[in-house]
């Protein structure tokens, strides 16, 4: 498999986990949705916003955006669910588009990431490999948020084998995709 073709798979995963996610979140009341809770960031909210800002900081890098560091930290963290989700699906679709045009010579080129005190130089693919990693992190302890709530958990991840096609249906047609489209066809 080409590094490029496991990009898309994770970009494409990563947006059904999140619809996923926002679908357990919508149930939830805007006071559970902003409690408390014991988590490295300490609420659904608070979780999801950080989400987005690791979304917003290394699709950016990516895109060479100008003043990311500035934006980054100028960023106010959502705390309305559908101003997350909003903002979340339009970033989404804009890293599936990213993937969706990756060649495995752009997994080579090299991304600044501004750190404040040095500007890091790393592959795309490196850069992308950890925002995957990140955004399951993220997922996994947005996860557990709902439990102590009448909504139950959803799952944090999303089935990526070819053979797990009819498992991620339902997500697929709730963004008006395809079964296949997990794997860019």
């Amino acid at each position: 498999m080409r590094l490029a073709d496991a990009l898309r798979i994770q970009a494409r995963a990563n947006r059904l986990a999140k619809r996923r996610l926002h679908e357990a979140m919508a149930a939830l009341s805007e006071a559970d949705f902003c409690a408390p809770r014991v988590s490295l960031v300490p609420s659904p909210a608070a979780t999801l916003s950080q989400v987005l800002t690791v979304d917003l900081y290394c699709v950016g890098a990516r895109h060479a955006e100008a003043d990311l560091r500035q934006r980054h930290a100028a960023f106010i963290a959502r705390s309305r669910l559908a101003e997350w989700t909003e903002c979340l699906r339009a970033r989404d679709e804009r890293l599936v588009a990213l993937c969706d045009g990756l060649e495995d010579v752009a997994c080579d080129a090299m991304v600044d990431v501004d750190r404040g005190s040095q500007v890091q130089r790393d592959r795309a693919g490196h850069v992308l490999a950890h925002f995957f990693m990140r955004q399951t992190l993220h997922r996994g302890q947005s996860h557990a948020m709902p439990a102590c709530t009448r909504v139950a958990p959803p799952r944090p991840c999303e089935f990526l084998m070819p053979g797990d096609a009819t498992l991620r249906a339902t997500g697929t047609a709730a963004l008006g995709r395809t079964k296949a489209h997990a794997f860019g066809t």
